[in-house]
This record gives structure tokens, sequence and C-alpha cells, in this order.
């Protein structure tokens, strides 16, 4: 596996340091789309029309909020291997492989893709 979504959840964790994961503020969030736009191969997804469509068949289809069919479709569009998660919302999702960091970190040290440090 190669390319990932990544979950909101995961972002501010790792970004703003929240490690009990707790709702951060709109400044907490605006800094934290500002450190992901400046990470290297990082793409973040425009919602369009055509998305926004999309957006509403996952949520129906994965039986998802209105916010984790945006982040999941936007990961499916990208042709993601993998939706990186902590929410057990997405444990049933169909569309994709959803999973914890530190299990597609062990695929890809098993893989020999990542050598642990």
């Amino acid at each position: 596996m190669k390319r990932v979504g990544l979950d909101t959840n995961i972002f501010m964790a790792i970004f703003l340091e929240e490690k009990d994961k707790t709702e951060p503020s709109l400044q907490k969030g605006r800094k934290a789309v500002g450190l992901i736009r400046a990470l290297p191969s990082t793409t973040i997804v425009d919602v369009t029309a055509d998305m926004a469509i999309d957006i509403a068949n996952t949520k129906v289809s994965e039986r998802l909020s209105i916010a984790d069919a945006a982040v999941l479709s936007s990961t499916i569009v990208l042709n993601s291997d993998a939706f990186l998660t902590y929410d057990n919302d997405f444990a049933n999702v169909k569309k994709i492989r959803c999973m914890k960091p530190e299990d597609y970190l062990e695929i890809l040290e098993k893989s020999g893709e990542v050598r642990e440090s």
C-alpha cells in the first residue's frame, strides 16, 4: 500500500499534539490545514458538484455522517489503498480498507517498505 487517506482526527492529534483528540478550535483547525498544505505528496480534494453527489452516496451506502462521508469519499476519489482512522464509525465500511495508523505501519514494515528506526 502506498496511498492512504487520513481521517481528520489523525491530523489534529499529530499536528496539534492533542493526545485526547478533543474537538479543536477554529484557529487550531486553520493552523492544521496550513501544515497539511505544506506537506510534500499531500493532496487536498476540493468539493465539486460531482464530489458532493459522491459524498451523499457514500453517506447513504456506508451509513456515515456527512463529515465522515466527505473525508472517506476524498480518499476513494484519489484511488487510495487504505483509509487510516481511529474512528470506530468506519469499522463496517466496504468501499475501502479502513484501519488504524499503527496497523498500516505494521503492514509496511512487514513488506519491507518501511523499516523500524
